[in-house]
């Protein structure tokens, strides 16, 4: 879990670029200086995705439910 004190998620990496904004992020991180704080350590913007892949994966279960459900009910 993000939250968990033991194990804070500071970075979030993932094989799909594009998804995140890391493409975007290359100019800062080209000139990025060492001791001030990184550009891509940003838990807020990881916490938003987070909610928003959350909620999108409630949808399409629901939706795959209702499917489910509408074919279990045709004679």
């Amino acid at each position: 879990m993000v939250t968990r004190r033991e194990a804070p998620v500071e970075v979030h990496l993932t094989t799909h670029p594009f998804a995140t904004g890391l493409m975007e992020q290359r100019p800062a991180l080209a000139s990025h200086v060492p001791g001030t704080p990184h550009p891509l350590v940003d838990r807020a913007s990881l916490l938003l995705q987070l909610d928003a892949l959350e909620r999108a994966a409630k949808e399409r279960l629901a939706l795959a439910n209702a499917k489910i459900q509408a074919k279990s009910t045709k004679p």
